[in-house]
């Protein structure tokens, strides 16, 4: 019988199949969004439901691998699919306000920041545990 983290795992895949055969039709004949045209909802989708969705309901309640791990890998996956889905992009003059005019551009640059600002939060974190358990450990 599969373990549950496989079975969570599986399922998230699972509802991510589903939605690009069945959803991603519906909504570009609803709203009119292609997510292949927009890196931004693309990685929201991807990333999201592929990846940290499952490992953050793991960390809370599977006990098998420890939360800091699930933690550190949804991190860490989310700043790979980051760099991979706004990778090709090339921002001709720079950051600037021209880029509110190129929304593919503007939306690459948005990936590459939530991926950075988990990472952050993920040092930020880590940063955190090790001062609360040094703080808490007066042999140190």
């Amino acid at each position: 019988m599969p373990s549950r983290e496989n079975l969570v795992i599986l399922a998230s895949l699972l509802l991510l199949f589903l939605f690009v055969l069945l959803g991603m039709p519906l909504l570009d004949r609803a709203v009119g969004v292609d997510l292949n045209r927009y890196p931004l909802p693309a990685f929201v989708l991807v990333a999201g439901l592929a990846v940290v969705v499952p490992q953050l309901s793991l960390a809370r309640t599977d006990d098998a691998v420890t939360r800091r791990t699930r933690i550190r890998f949804a991190v860490i996956a989310t700043g790979v699919f980051a760099v991979t889905f706004a990778g090709d992009t090339q921002l001709e003059d720079g950051l600037g306000w021209h880029l509110l005019s190129d929304l593919e551009a503007l939306q690459s640059v948005l990936v590459l920041a939530i991926g950075a600002g988990a990472f952050l939060g993920l040092v930020a974190y880590e940063f955190a545990v090790g001062y609360r358990s040094g703080a808490e450990d007066p042999q140190r």
